[in-house]
């Protein structure tokens, strides 16, 4: 019988080394507050003429943007 992960760390661990094992050169767990949402970010995509612009679901316009994300992160730990 496996024993159950005591902390998040334990839990991702399993996704960094997916992450390694898939050619990153370095991937880490980091807190919400060390993530930066830099809203002029957005501007690239749409003012530069994205040849990709509104072909990803990750991608604008297909997100709620800057704003609604600083909130989301809030959520999370």
């Amino acid at each position: 019988m496996s024993q159950e992960p005591k902390t998040i760390d334990d839990l991702l661990e399993p996704l960094i080394q997916v992450a390694h094992q898939n050619g990153a050169s370095d991937a880490k767990v980091v807190s919400t507050a060390d993530v930066t949402v830099d809203e002029s970010l957005t501007h690239f995509c749409r003012d530069s003429g994205c040849e990709n612009y509104g072909l990803s679901i990750n991608c604008p316009p297909h997100v709620s943007g800057p704003a609604v994300f600083k909130k989301l992160l809030k959520d999370y730990t």
